[in-house]
Parts: structure tokens; sequence; C-alpha cells
């Protein structure tokens, strides 16, 4: 026993190889990183990670994100008259044109739910333009939904946009921001209610379906939205909020050239009802891309792509310098013309609370 004690004590003072070196070195790392992080954990109060298989988890688990899926309560219905004009800008009865989609008046009628309870401020906010007694005497009356356009959809994310008040502009006052509108200076409050932690977890996510009413966070004007397809709003969370939805969607056609119905009143002699928002979807929109070629040209060579490529960045690049120089001398026309404006008239007639 002895001689086996004498060769243990004399292996323990043997010199350490270098191969022992780096393991006693790679433990002293693993032993200092650890002890560091659970240093740091613990002087930011943040409960440190055991298992990597917990932090995938939390990464891909749906319920640690700000917004609900939930629809909330109904507080205010409001109802909205549209109409959209044929290609020539036109609503009134016609009898000298041929019966074709692009000869005919759309007249439809929206159904809104607005959610008071988790958007406050912005419902506060929608009923301001809808709430207003029109008087035919006044010569300076408040900006109302009844007087605004629908003026663009985004095909990106399928965003109808709409709230758009002809003569509604924004305006500075010593520093601050107002609305102007004729000869009256407005308030531009936002419309959103703020970061709390309760609002947040309230807020009411785009991914829910189409026909939500919502409002971008950092935008002052009645400007909306309204969703129009079932998934992919989750882009939409961050910046914009929404504060209702589509209740209703009913709406008629009138014939170019029949006539027979109050275009006004959206009476019809034609009793199939269309959906406004499946009507919207289809009507042409502005785009700032060079045309495409038509569908039945054979496809071109890798060269003849090549130079389309050059050519379309020519485009890009002219499309942009000339509008730079428009709003360098003050060519208000350039702000009429953007991506996915919509190509024909689409009205607010009336706005009114149920």
């Amino acid at each position: 026993d002895d001689d086996d004690d004498d060769d243990v004590e004399h292996n323990e003072n043997l010199p350490l190889t270098n191969n022992d070196n780096q393991n006693n070195l790679s433990r002293r790392s693993m032993i200092t990183s650890s002890t560091g992080a659970a240093a740091l954990c613990g002087m930011l109060s943040i409960p440190a990670i055991t298992n990597a298989a917990t932090m995938e988890t939390n990464n891909n688990n749906p319920s640690t994100t700000s917004t609900t899926t939930t629809l909330p309560p109904i507080t205010h219905k409001v109802y909205m008259n549209i109409r959209i004009s044929r290609s020539d800008g036109s609503f009134y009865i016609r009898n000298d044109l041929p019966d074709t989609p692009e000869n005919r008046v759309y007249n439809g009628r929206l159904t809104i739910g607005l959610f008071g309870t988790i958007a406050p401020n912005a419902v506060s906010q929608f009923l301001k333009y809808t709430n207003v007694t029109y008087n035919p005497t006044e010569d300076d009356p408040l900006p109302s939904y009844a007087r605004s356009n629908f003026v663009s959809f985004k095909q990106e994310n399928g965003l109808l946009v709409g709230g758009s008040i002809p003569g509604l502009e924004i305006g500075s006052i010593g520093g601050g921001t107002v609305l102007r509108y004729g000869g009256r200076i407005l308030p531009a409050p936002f419309w959103s209610d703020g970061t709390t932690t309760t609002r947040e977890e309230e807020r009411l996510s785009h991914n829910v379906g189409k026909g939500l009413l919502t409002h971008r966070n950092l935008d002052v004007t009645p400007t909306f939205g309204i969703t129009t397809r079932s998934g992919g709003g989750y882009e939409l969370d961050g910046s914009y909020t929404v504060f209702g939805k589509i209740l209703s969607d009913e709406g008629t056609y009138v014939s170019g050239g029949g006539g027979g119905g109050d275009v006004e009143d959206g009476t019809s002699t034609n009793n199939s009802n269309v959906s406004f928002l499946s009507v919207v979807q289809d009507l042409p929109t502005y785009s700032m891309d060079r045309p495409a070629p038509p569908n039945d040209v054979t496809l071109p060579s890798e060269g003849e792509r090549a130079v389309q490529e050059i050519a379309s960045a020519v485009f890009s690049t002219q499309r942009e310098f000339f509008r730079g120089a428009a709003k360098t001398f003050g060519d208000s026309r350039i702000d009429k013309v953007y991506e996915g404006k919509l190509l024909r008239r689409v009205e607010v007639t009336k706005v009114g609370l149920l």
C-alpha cells in the first residue's frame, strides 16, 4: 500500500503534458463563461436559459406576441354609402352606352362595427368624421367622411385605403401640427392609444381576417385602411391599429345602357348582390413599374432579358429623377400619382350612426 501511495504522490508531482494543459484551460474557460453569464443574468434580472430547446419553444410560441386574435365586442355601428364610377368617371344615368362592366356604376353600403374597448381613441377620432351634421347654408363646414374617397389599393398587403377628404391638409402653427380645412384650423391628435402593457396585449392582430378597419399609428389624418385578405396581416401589426370590422357588405351595379335606378340612393333594377370589397380589388390601379410585355410574347433569350433589366433600371432611375425634380420646383401634381392609386372614382356619399 505504501508503494501505491508513493506512486500516486509521485504521479501528482509529475509535470503536466501539453494535452493536460489544454484540457485544464478548456475546463476553466467553460466554468468562467458559465459563471459570468449567470452573474450577468442576475444583474439584469433576466432568467438564465438552461435548455436550448426552451429557447426555441419560446421563440416559436405565438402567445408571446402582443396582439390577440379574439374579436372584441362592438360598441358602435356606422353605415357608409359608396359608389364607384364608370371608366369615364361619370355617375349619372346614361342610355347611350353598351352594357359592359366599364360602363356600369356600382352602389353599395358598408355596415361597420367599432371596437371601442380596445381602441377607444381611434374610435373617438373616427366618429368625429362620421357624426357630422351637414348644413348646406354653412360656408365653412367640418370635414366629414360623407365627402371622402377611397384612393388606393396596395397589392403587396391587400390594404384598401379610404377616408381621404379633399381639401383636408396637414399644416404647422407655432411648431405644432394642425389640420387645415377651408378656413378652419383643427387639432391633429394621434389616433393610437399609447403603448401601455395592457393596451398592447389587447390589440387585435390584422391576421384575424379580411374586412378589418385599421389606422396607421403615426398618422394624424382620418385616412384609414380595410384589409381585403384573410391572412398575412402580421406585417401591419407593428405600425397599424385595428379599431373596427365590416359587419355587412352589400351593393349592386346600375346598368349603363338601361338606367332604371337612382344612383345617389343606391337603388337599381339589378337585384344581384355584389360586395364592395370584391369589386374594388378588381379595379385598375396605377403602377410605377415599367410596363411588362404581353403574355403572348415569346420568352426572351438570356441576352434579351439582360437588356430588359437594364432598360427597367434606366426607367426607374429616370422616373425618380423627374419626380424629385418636380417636387423641388413645387409641382404639387406629383403627389397625385403614386403606386396603387385607384383609376376609378370611389366615393363615399353618406355616413351615419346606426
